[in-house]
């Protein structure tokens, strides 16, 4: 995937009384999310699984003994 650039403009370079900038350059477009590998993203998934899962086994055990 090609890297959308866009113009920007360093706080310090900026000049509120022109509404200008000094010393424009080209920067990434910064992401929202991080890009996650797939081995990362199979360990979250797992991870959410695996708190799914004991929270239904905690369900069970509460239904076996009968508690509240």
């Amino acid at each position: 995937m090609a890297e959308t650039l866009v113009l920007t403009c360093a706080v310090a370079d900026y000049d509120a009384s022109t509404s200008t900038c000094t010393a424009p350059f080209y920067s990434a477009v910064p992401s929202q999310y991080p890009t996650l590998s797939p081995d990362d993203a199979m360990a979250i998934g797992l991870a959410i699984a695996q708190v799914w899962a004991l929270a239904y086994c905690f369900r069970l055990l509460k239904r076996a003994l009968d508690i509240g």
